[in-house]
C-alpha cells in the first residue's frame, strides 16, 4: 500500500495571520519554547510525520490546512518505509515531530553496553519490519488476486447482462417485425377495401354515365321529335300562307271579273238609255216641225247631256286599269293606313320595304301595364319582410351556434402520451386523454383502460408504478367534489383507485416518489411549500420546509433524495432519514458549455439510469431545451440527439432505455445507455388512439364549420335579397307604368337607328383578349406554386367574365326609333315602348321605358353609332328623366338583361371562388 511522510517548510496561507498560525501550529505540536517554535518557521523542510497511510496522510494534511499551514505529501518507498517504522518505535511512538531534524535525541548520554543493546534492538525491529514488510507484499499480492476475481465475476456478470440484453433485443425486434408484419397486413387489407370502395365507385360511375348517356339520347330523341314537329309546323305554316294567298289572288280575279262584268252592263245601259233618248228626240221633232227660239235653246241643252252620256259610256267601255298589288300576309301589327279617296276609288295597301335598323315586327310585343306589373309594389314589400325574417333566423341561428359551441365541452383530441411510466418488472403504462394504455415489456400493447372504469373523473401527470401492478397518480374520483386533485393508489388488477392521503386533500400537490424498499412515499406540494414523507398508510412520519421549482421533479438514488433546484442550473441534494429529514447537503451546479451557448438555465425532468445521470436543461424565456448527460461524478458527457425538446420533456428508465416523452405524436424517444439515439417507441394502440380522436375532432369541425358556413351564407343571402326588395319596393310605385302607345300609324314615320355591323367582332376581340389575359393569369399561378384548390378558385373566377362575355355576344342588342318627338325601344326581349318627355329615362349608356331597358354602347362594348346617337336620341333623352343607378340595377335584373346576367354570372364565380378558398381554409 502507498505510504506518505509529511514536511513542512515553513509557509503559510495566504491571509492568515502569523501569529495566530504559529499559536495553533505550537498548541497542536505541544510545543512551548518559542525559539524551538521558530526553528519550525525558518524555511527548513521538516519532516512532521512518517509512513502515513492514504487515509491518515489526508487528514494531517486537512488538519494542517486548517490551522493555516501549507504542508507537502511526499510519497516514500519501501526501504524508507521499514526505516520510519523502525524510527518511529524508537521514538516511542510520537505522533508529531518535536523539531527539526530526522529524530530527536535522547536527553543523557549512554554508556557501550547500552548503545550496544540499542543497535541489536534496532536490527531485531529492522527483521522485524522486513517480515512485516513480506506480509504486506503477501497480502497485498492476495488484495490483487481478489481484485482479479471480482472484475472476472464482473466481466462474466457483464457479459451475462450483455447477453440478456440481446436477447431483449431480440424480442422486442421480433415484437416490432411482428407489429410491422400486423400493420402491413393492417394496411394491405385497408387497401384491399380503399380498392373494393374505388372499384364499386368506379362501376357507379360508369353506371352514372350510362344513364347520363342515356339521358342524353332520349332527350336528343325528345329534340330530333321536337324539330321534325317544328318543320312539320312550319311546312303546315307555309302551306297554309300559299293558301291563303292563292285565296287572296282568287279573290282578286273574281272580283276583278265583277268589277268588268259590272262595267260591261253599265256601259249597255248608257248606250241603251241614249238610244232611247235619241227616239224620243226624233219623234218630239217630227210632231213639232217649227219651234220658238226658247225650243231652240232646249234644244241645244239636250245635245249637251247627250255628248257627255256618250263620254261617260265610251269611258266606261275602256275600263279603268286597277294597280296590282301584290299580295302578303299581314302582321298583327301593321294595318293598312285609311286615307280618304275621291268618290268611287278603292283603298290597296302598298307594298313596305324593311329599312335599315328596323326589327321584325311580326315578333314584338308592346308593353302592357297588367295586374301583375301593378302589384310589383306589394309584392316586394312582403317579400322584404320575408327576407328580412330569414336574414333575422340565420343571424340568431349564426349566434346560437357561436354560443352552444362555447356552453358545449368540445373533447381535446389526444395528441400523444400525457405521461408514463415504467413497471419493476418491465411493464409501460401510457396515460392518453381519458384511457391508460397498457403494454408488455416487449412494448406491445395489451389492453386499454379508461378512467371512468378505474372509478376516476380525471387524471394527470406524473403517473409512477409502485408496484407491477400499483399505479399512482394525481387525480379525482369519480362522484367526489371537487377539490383538487389528489394523490390515488390504482390496483390496475382490480380495476379501483383510493385516495392515498386524505390529510393531503385540497393541498396542491406539486411532486411525488415511492420509497423503493418500505414502501413510503416522499411528496412536495406547494401551499405550503414544503416536503412530506408519508407512510404506505398515509400518514406523516417527516416534514421539511423547502423552496419549489417551477417544475418540481423528486428522484432516489443512492441513499439520497435529489430535486431540481429553485435558484438555478443545479440539483439540491437532501437527506431523508429520520434525525435530519429534508437537510441540505449539497448544491449540484450544472453548467455544461452546450447548456450555457443554448441560455439553458433551469433544470426539469432527470434521472439516473445506464450508468448516467440525464438531465432536461431548458430557457425559461424561451421554453427551449436540451437533453444532457452526466456521469456519477457529475461530469459533462455530452448532449443527447432529441429535436425539439421542451420544458416539460418527461423522462422514464425502461430497462436500459432511457424514454423522453414530450406529449407530442404516438413516437417517444428512445436512447441507449451511451446516449446513441435509438428508434422511436410506437405505440399502436396509442396510435389507434390518436387516429380516433382526430376523426372525431375532424367530424366534429366540420359539422360546426359547415353549421357556421351555411348559417353565415343564409344570413348574407337573405340580407342581399332584402336590400334587392327594397330597392324594388323603391323604385316600384302603383298607377307609374303606361300601355305602350300603338305604333302602326308610324310606322312609315319611324327613322331607326341602325346597330353598329362591326359590334360582333368588337366583341370577339375583346373575348380574345380576356382569353389571352386568363391563360397569362393561370400560368402566372401555377409558376407561383399554387395548389390545386387554389388554381380551381382562380378558374372559377376569371369563368364569371367569360360567360358573361359571350352572353352578351349572343344576345341581340335591341333597336331604337325616332318619330318626332317620341321614341320607339324594343329591347332584346322583343318587348317595345313607344312615347317621349318624361316617360323616357336614361342614365349612362341605357335608355329606360319602364320595363323596356336599351343599352346603347360605349367604349368597351360598342352597340349603336355614337354619331346617330348624339343628333337624333341625345336631345329627347336629355328631355326625359336622370334617374340613379338603383332604379337602372332595378330594371336590369327584371328584365333580364344580359348586362345584369353577366354581373351575376361574375358575381357567382367569384362567391364560388371564395366559397372554395373558404372551404379550403376551414376544411
Amino acid at each position: 500500500m502507498n505510504r506518505f511522510n509529511l514536511t513542512f517548510s515553513g509557509e503559510i496561507l495566504a491571509g492568515e495571520q502569523p501569529d495566530q498560525v504559529k499559536l495553533r501550529f505550537g498548541e497542536l505540536l505541544a510545543i512551548d519554547d518559542p525559539v524551538r517554535l521558530e526553528r519550525f518557521f525558518s524555511g527548513e523542510t521538516i519532516i512532521l510525520r512518517r509512513n502515513l497511510e492514504r487515509k491518515e496522510a489526508a487528514q494531517c494534511f486537512q488538519d494542517m490546512r486548517r490551522i493555516g499551514v501549507v504542508t507537502q505529501l511526499v510519497k516514500v518507498t519501501a526501504s524508507e518505509a521499514a526505516d520510519a517504522v523502525v524510527g518511529h518505535a524508537a521514538d516511542g511512538g510520537q505522533t508529531w515531530a518535536a523539531g527539526p531534524g530526522t529524530r530527536p535525541k535522547s536527553g543523557t548520554r549512554k554508556s557501550g553496553t547500552r548503545r550496544r543493546e540499542n543497535a541489536a534492538r534496532e536490527k531485531a525491529e529492522r527483521e522485524k519490519a522486513a517480515r512485516e514488510k513480506a506480509e504486506r507484499e503477501k497480502a497485498a499480492r492476495e488484495e490483487a488476486e481478489r481484485e482479479k476475481a471480482e472484475r472476472e465475476k464482473a466481466a462474466r456478470e457483464e457479459a451475462e447482462r450483455e447477453k440478456a440484453e440481446r436477447e431483449q433485443a431480440a424480442r422486442e425486434k421480433a415484437a416490432r417485425e411482428k407489429a410491422e408484419r400486423d400493420k402491413a397486413a393492417r394496411e394491405t387489407a385497408e387497401r384491399q377495401r380503399r380498392e373494393a370502395e374505388n372499384a364499386a365507385a368506379r362501376k357507379d360511375w360508369q353506371r352514372t354515365i350510362e344513364e347520363a348517356r342515356a339521358r342524353i339520347a332520349a332527350a336528343e330523341e325528345v329534340a330530333a321529335q321536337a324539330r321534325s314537329r317544328a318543320q312539320q309546323e312550319q311546312q303546315r305554316r307555309r302551306l297554309a300562307e300559299e293558301a291563303a294567298r292563292q285565296r287572296i289572288l282568287d279573290e282578286e280575279r273574281r272580283r276583278r271579273a265583277e268589277q268588268a262584268e259590272a262595267r260591261e252592263q253599265q256601259r249597255r245601259a248608257a248606250q241603251q238609255a241614249a238610244a232611247e233618248k235619241t227616239r224620243q228626240r226624233q219623234a218630239g221633232a217630227a210632231t213639232r216641225p217649227s219651234s220658238s227660239a226658247a225650243g231652240a235653246g232646249d234644244a241645244g241643252a239636250l245635245a249637251l247631256e247627250e255628248r257627255a252620256i256618250e263620254r261617260a259610256a265610251q269611258e266606261l267601255s275602256k275600263g279603268a286599269t286597277l294597280k296590282a298589288a301584290t299580295p302578303r300576309v299581314k302582321t298583327r301589327l301593321e294595318l293598312p293606313a285609311r286615307r280618304s279617296q275621291g268618290a268611287g276609288e278603292q283603298a290597296v295597301p302598298a307594298a313596305r320595304k324593311r329599312r335599315g335598323g328596323e326589327p321584325n315586327f311580326f315578333a314584338l310585343r308592346p308593353f302592357r301595364n297588367t295586374p301583375a306589373v301593378q302589384q310589383r309594389a306589394a309584392r316586394a314589400g312582403r317579400s322584404l319582410r320575408r327576407a328580412l325574417g330569414g336574414a333575422l333566423l340565420a343571424a340568431v341561428a349564426l349566434a346560437s351556434l357561436g354560443v352552444l359551441q362555447q356552453r358545449i365541452p368540445q373533447p381535446l383530441p389526444v395528441s400523444g402520451a400525457d405521461a408514463l411510466a415504467a413497471a419493476p418488472d418491465g411493464k409501460l403504462a401510457l396515460l392518453a386523454g381519458d384511457r391508460l394504455l397498457l403494454h408488455d415489456r416487449a412494448g406491445v400493447g395489451e389492453n386499454e383502460q379508461t378512467l371512468a372504469s378505474l372509478g376516476l373523473s380525471s387524471l394527470q401527470a406524473p403517473v409512477v408504478f409502485a408496484g407491477d401492478d400499483e399505479l399512482l397518480g394525481l387525480g379525482a374520483v369519480a362522484d367526489t367534489p371537487d377539490d383538487g386533485p389528489q394523490l390515488l393508489r390504482c390496483s390496475l388488477e382490480q380495476g379501483s383507485c383510493l385516495p392515498l392521503a386524505a390529510l393531503l386533500a385540497g393541498s396542491a400537490i406539486a411532486t411525488y416518489r415511492p420509497h423503493p424498499l418500505d414502501g413510503s412515499f416522499f411528496v412536495a406540494t406547494r401551499e405550503p411549500a414544503q416536503l412530506l414523507q408519508l407512510d404506505p398508510g398515509g400518514e406523516v412520519l417527516a416534514r421539511a420546509a423547502i423552496a419549489l421549482p417551477p417544475r418540481p421533479v423528486l428522484r432516489q438514488h443512492a441513499g439520497l433524495l435529489f430535486m431540481n433546484s429553485a435558484q438555478g442550473p443545479g440539483i439540491s441534494v437532501f437527506r431523508y432519514d429520520r434525525n435530519a429529514f429534508g437537510e441540505q447537503l449539497d448544491e449540484v451546479l450544472l453548467l455544461p458549455p452546450d447548456a450555457i451557448d443554448a441560455g439553458h438555465e433551469r433544470v426539469g425532468d432527470f434521472l439516473w439510469n445506464g450508468s448516467a445521470w440525464w438531465v432536461v436543461m431548458y430557457a425559461p424565456d424561451s421554453g427551449d431545451a436540451g437533453l444532457y448527460r452526466f456521469d456519477s461524478q457529475w461530469n459533462y458527457l455530452g448532449r443527447a440527439p432529441l429535436d425539439a425538446a421542451e420544458p416539460d420533456l418527461q423522462l422514464v428508465a425502461w430497462g436500459g432505455k432511457t424514454l423522453a416523452n414530450s406529449g407530442h405524436g404516438a413516437g417517444i424517444a428512445r436512447f441507449g445507455e451511451q446516449g446513441n439515439a435509438e428508434a422511436p417507441f410506437v405505440s399502436g394502440l396509442l396510435e389507434e388512439l390518436i387516429a380516433q380522436g382526430r376523426r372525431r375532432a375532424q367530424v366534429a369541425a366540420l359539422a360546426w364549420r359547415g353549421g357556421y358556413l351555411l348559417t353565415g351564407l343564409s344570413a348574407l343571402l337573405c340580407g342581399a335579397l332584402a336590400y334587392l326588395f327594397y330597392l324594388r319596393s323603391l323604385v316600384y310605385r302603383p298607377r307609374r307604368e303606361r300601355d305602350a302607345e300603338p305604333a302602326d300609324d308610324h310606322l312609315d314615320d319611324l327613322h331607326w337607328i341602325a346597330a353598329l355591323p362591326a359590334r360582333r367582332a368588337a366583341l370577339r376581340r375583346r373575348g380574345a383578349s380576356y382569353a389571352a389575359f386568363s391563360l397569362a393569369t393561370c400560368l402566372l399561378a401555377i409558376s407561383q406554386g399554387v395548389n390545386a384548390y387554389q388554381l380551381a378558385a382562380l378558374l372559377l373566377a376569371l369563368s364569371g367574365p367569360a360567360a358573361a362575355l359571350l352572353l352578351v355576344a349572343r344576345q341581340p342588342v335591341g333597336s331604337i326609333g325616332v318619330a318626332g318627338d317620341r321614341l320607339l325601344l324594343v329591347d332584346h326581349r322583343g318587348i317595345y315602348h313607344f312615347g317621349g318627355g318624361s316617360l323616357i329615362a336614361y342614365r349612362g349608356a341605357f335608355l329606360l321605358m319602364d320595363d323596356v331597358v336599351v343599352f346603347i354602347g360605349n367604349r368597351l362594348f360598342p352597340a349603336f353609332p355614337r354619331d346617330a346617337l348624339r343628333r337624333h336620341v341625345a336631345p329627347l333623352a336629355r328631355a326625359g328623366i336622370r334617374v340613379d343607378r338603383k332604379t337602372v340595377a332595378v330594371k336590369l335584373l327584371q328584365g333580364r338583361h344580359p348586362f345584369a346576367l353577366g354581373a351575376l354570372l361574375t358575381l357567382l364565380g367569384v362567391v364560388a371562388a371564395a366559397l372554395l378558398l373558404t372551404a379550403q381554409a376551414v376544411f
